[in-house]
């Protein structure tokens, strides 16, 4: 999760999240005039899906035929979303081509000073006995040049009286406002219901835009093409882009880099950067997939070493369509630098059980798929946990929401190494010590969590994480707790950062004072991320001083040349509330670009809070605390008030804030996800290449997490107890 920041374009979002956001509207008349001159751009699909075509002929007599509405003609069928309250309905018009759907104005939104209201239309059409099972994708071939940025496939009508248009949203896609033709091709994802009936398919388009603003946009559809499943096809068909098409994206993609990126040389000199650019240009001289060029983009960011800077997927898009439907490899994996031992066999071979290292798979040893692997994953400076934190099971372990049979390896060696039917695995039996080669049938992620549940050798780690997670879980559904220990002697305190937490760390700390506890541990752990001001404030409860804890936040530009392939709204200076002069949190770099001033509450010196705790105080740590979480222990570090145990913090303390001003790159698709602030922490004086790192090093074994032991925790209290801590 990004650093979040009270702005027009995050407000306590992630930048994944952002790639929902919309640009300020602009009236209908540069609308209309600009879509009367378009052209057409459209990538190269595959026959079944390219503009004006069906699919072939040679399908299997029980799959449909692509079916495609053409709204250069009227489709009476189609019908505007329902209302909902204290919403208008959508205005439709027909034009010479294409059916415009104007975004109706809704409710503000809430707060002393609301800054947002919400555009909003659907248009949809019901369907006549189809089968979810029978449907791959949804093309749609539209344009604009308004405020519309994202567009949401829907799916289904509501349960029951729910109100609203659809049940359930099958994917997303940002949108482009060049008032060019674009099309959009979205696979469709039916969560955990991929089979039954599908009754209903539309459009959904939500713009929060700024106030006060122009409260009209507008989007032209050309046409929607609904995409069946080929007979027999397990694997997604690939888009081929051409290499004027990949130029041209990646012009974007550098030019985007360079005009907004507010850090670009941190960690990389211009030169060794500009090098590194040469060497994916050269290879753009021939045709390629989308995944091929996803993998020339993808070394270019991990040498410029911002974790916040990263080629980002969002629900139905084309690399994670590819994932969602490759075989991949089956056993989930937890790293100890570069030795992966199995934590949960997700395929059905009872052969394989959690606690074997792998040592190679189809002929390569594991280290050097990691150097092949490695290279094209993203993190701050020179931090080496975040990726392994990355490749292991999505941890579930400590971090909130995350699924327990997402695992990064399996997934990286789909997009980085290859695509094989199977794999044959060379395995060390840690108690025998003796190697086995497996041959291991490659699973979808929707079989991992199948048989993840039902092979009987992940029992133990089952049943050892459940106990974990048990332990970890809050009465009333707060992800942040204290509890206390040895008569009260010593508590545990997970945060969180988010908005919530000044009132929490307010109660929490008077209560420390009031139970008279001597010792606090602050489980930080797996915690990726949030508001940035709540470390600063946790950081005010560890000291009676006065401290420094952000020195500077700078932005490169709020507007980029590129503005109509992001999600930004258009920003009026002069009258802005949170970037205009009136609100005083800006003023101009005379390098460029523009520095927060310390009117914003986390820059500058900052004052203990009340009832500051003085005891001792410990801190676990692990490569999933990202974001804000450095944040947090660099501070903790920096004037040593904090023991640390576990493993190196997954972010250097420094680095990407606000709302995501990347672009997505129109012709393949892709988004650079990229933060339109950066900060630089107090301990930039003395810049950190890696991230906070641990007094005692702790690493939670997998024979620990089957036993249900929490082994960092259980380490940190008999510090305590033994007096060593202090």
């Amino acid at each position: 999760m990004a650093r979040s920041r009270v702005s027009p374009f995050a407000q306590g979002s992630t930048i994944i999240g952002l790639l929902i956001r919309a640009a300020l509207a602009v009236g209908l008349s540069a609308f209309a005039s600009r879509a009367a001159e378009s052209t057409v751009r459209t990538p190269r699909f595959p026959d079944h899906v390219d503009s004006g075509q069906v699919a072939p002929s040679n399908q299997s007599a029980t799959m449909p035929d692509t079916v495609e509405w053409r709204f250069s003609e009227p489709q009476p069928d189609w019908k505007p979303g329902l209302p909902l309250p204290d919403v208008q309905p959508p205005g439709l018009e027909r034009t010479s081509d294409a059916l415009r759907l104007i975004l109706s104005d809704g409710p503000r939104a809430s707060g002393p000073t609301p800054r947002n209201r919400t555009l909003s239309a659907s248009i949809y059409v019901d369907l006549p006995d189809w089968r979810r099972e029978q449907w791959t994708e949804v093309v749609v071939r539209a344009r604009t040049t308004a405020a519309v940025s994202s567009m949401a496939i829907g799916l289904d009508p509501p349960a029951g009286a729910t109100q609203g248009t659809f049940r359930a949203r099958g994917g997303v896609t940002p949108i482009v406002r060049d008032g060019l033709v674009h099309t959009y091709r979205i696979f469709l994802d039916w969560g955990n219901q991929p089979t039954g009936p599908w009754r209903r398919v539309g459009l959904h388009f939500q713009v929060p835009v700024r106030v006060p603003a122009p409260v009209f946009a507008g989007i032209d559809i050309l046409s929607v093409r609904v995409v069946p499943a080929t007979a027999g096809q397990d694997r997604v068909t690939e888009t081929m882009l051409e290499p004027s098409q990949v130029q041209s994206d990646f012009a974007l993609f550098r030019r985007a880099l360079e005009e907004a990126h507010p850090a670009l040389y941190r960690y990389t000199t211009k030169r060794a950067l500009d090098a590194e650019f040469a060497r994916a240009e050269a290879k753009l001289s021939r045709r390629m997939t989308v995944l091929e060029f996803h993998n020339v983009l993808a070394p270019v960011l991990a040498v410029i070493k911002d974790g916040h800077t990263h080629l980002t997927r969002y629900q139905g898009d084309e690399i994670g369509a590819i994932i969602a439907s490759a075989k991949l490899f089956p056993l989930a994996l937890n790293f100890e630098s570069t030795r992966g031992f199995v934590l949960l066999n997700e395929g059905r071979d009872e052969r394989v059980k959690p606690g074997m290292e792998v040592l190679a798979i189809n002929g390569q040893s594991l280290a050097e798929i990691l150097k092949r692997i490695l290279p094209n994953l993203t993190s701050d400076g020179d931090v080496e946990s975040w990726p392994r934190y990355q490749l292991g099971i999505s941890r579930g372990i400590f971090q909130r929401g995350a699924s327990p049979y997402r695992t990064g390896f399996a997934e990286s060696y789909r997009l980085f190494i290859a695509n094989p039917a199977s794999f044959r695995t060379t395995l060390r039996d840690p108690k025998t010590r003796q190697t086995v080669v497996v041959d291991l049938a490659g699973v979808t992620i929707a079989e991992a969590a199948v048989n993840a549940e039902a092979n009987p050798v992940n029992r133990d780690v089952l049943a050892g994480l459940d106990t974990l997670r048990h332990q970890r879980q809050v009465s009333g559904g707060s992800d942040q707790s204290i509890r206390y220990f040895d008569d009260e002697v010593t508590a545990l305190l997970i945060p969180q950062w988010d908005r919530t937490s000044p009132v929490f760390l307010k109660e929490t700390f008077a209560e420390l004072r009031g139970r008279g506890t001597k010792n606090l541990i602050i489980d930080v752990r797996g915690n990726t991320g949030g508001f940035d001001q709540i470390p600063v404030l946790l950081f005010s409860y560890l000291t009676s001083k006065e401290f420094l804890a952000i020195e500077g936040n700078r932005v490169n530009t709020f507007q980029p040349s590129f503005q109509q392939y992001t999600t930004l709204p258009t920003v009026d200076l002069a009258t802005d509330s949170y970037f205009g002069p009136a609100s005083g949190l800006w003023k101009p770099d005379p390098q460029g670009g523009w520095l927060m001033t310390e009117k914003y509450p986390s820059i500058g010196m900052q004052k203990p809070s009340e009832n500051p705790f003085s005891g001792s105080v410990y801190v676990l740590i692990d490569g999933g605390g990202f974001s804000a979480t450095p944040a947090f222990t660099v501070l903790a570090d920096y004037y040593k008030r904090a023991t640390f145990i576990g493993e190196e913090v997954g972010g250097s303390g420094s680095g990407g804030a606000g709302a995501d001003i990347g672009p997505t790159l129109p012709e393949s698709r892709i988004h650079l996800g990229m933060s339109m602030e950066s900060y630089f922490s107090v301990v930039d004086r003395n810049p950190r290449r890696r991230g906070t790192l641990p007094k005692y090093p702790v690493m939670q074994t997998i024979d620990d997490l089957a036993k249900g032991r929490d082994t960092v925790l259980e380490f940190t209290r008999e510090l305590i107890r033994s007096g060593k801590g202090r």
